[in-house]
């Protein structure tokens, strides 16, 4: 698996296995002492191959020696990892796998759960998790957070105008006009059907009210071509930040909500902001 061998690491730490600076190689004694601990020891990882090639395996880890003493009282510097055989008459056996098919398939099965398989972007199910750890954040560091809600205008007339296909095209084209145009700490969700939801962790207000005015100016602008056909189309933005009456991010959302839909009402391609009973 790894490609070294056997006069490459006799006499060698185990380290030799993990890249340098990986926090594996860094945990080379730790891991020893939890395998005499609990029998064995298994982490993933990355690993090294002979040819500097990194890959991602595992690592079981299993003392051969008999337990000579409580291991409890044996601190991690007690182990010897620079290979001169001076650590006692410990012997252990390692088995590496490489498993990086298996990750693989793991992190597709994780953006398939976690991402909308139409624009990449976060879902919902995504969007809550990541938005209740900003907002504990947020919180605790007493910074300001902002909420942006986008919403296509005449969407319908896209699709009954010119198909399916293109108003797919149309929400793609938007993700990624709003990957352009926010950080990349900020978290951009594809919340259902044309509607797009951005939380801004520590921006304010005033900050969200400028990049939605940016974004909605970015979508007016560019005009999406599908099939040699020319598509233009607008956004509307509701804008909402963090007050201390906000006691959940859905309390959040529905003023963002709010605030979109009087930016609607009032001739849509435009931002509104929440003031407390309607936007402005």
């Amino acid at each position: 698996v790894t490609g070294f061998e056997a006069d490459a690491v006799v006499g060698q730490p185990y380290s030799i296995i993990f890249p340098d600076g990986d926090r594996m190689r860094q945990r080379v004694a730790e891991r020893l002492r939890d395998a005499d601990l609990s029998g064995w020891n298994l982490e993933e990882g990355w690993f090294r191959r002979a040819n500097g090639e990194r890959f991602w395996g595992n690592c079981l880890i299993a003392p051969m020696h008999p337990p000579t003493r409580a291991v409890e009282e044996v601190g991690s510097d007690h182990y010897d990892t620079t290979g001169d055989g001076n650590d006692d008459d410990r012997a252990y056996s390692l088995i590496v796998r490489d498993i990086s098919d298996r990750r693989e398939i793991n992190e597709a099965l994780r953006r398939s759960a976690f991402s909308d398989h139409l624009t990449g972007l976060v879902n919902r199910r995504a969007f809550y998790e990541l938005a209740s750890v900003a907002l504990e954040r947020c919180s605790q560091s007493h910074l300001p957070m902002s909420v942006i809600m986008f919403d296509a205008d005449h969407f319908k007339v896209v699709n009954d105008t010119y198909g399916h296909a293109a108003g797919d095209a149309v929400l793609r084209h938007q993700a990624a006009g709003l990957t352009a145009n926010f950080r990349s700490t900020d978290i951009v969700s594809r919340f259902g059907g044309e509607e797009f939801i951005v939380l801004m962790p520590a921006a304010s207000v005033d900050q969200a009210m400028a990049i939605a005015r940016r974004m909605c100016l970015h979508v007016a602008s560019n005009v999406l071509t599908v099939d040699g056909v020319a598509i233009s189309y607008t956004v509307s933005a509701g804008v909402a930040d963090m007050a201390s009456d906000i006691d959940s991010i859905d309390h959040l959302l529905n003023r963002a909500d709010a605030a979109m839909y009087r930016a609607k009402s009032d001739g849509r391609n435009r931002v509104a902001r929440w003031d407390g009973v309607a936007a402005t």
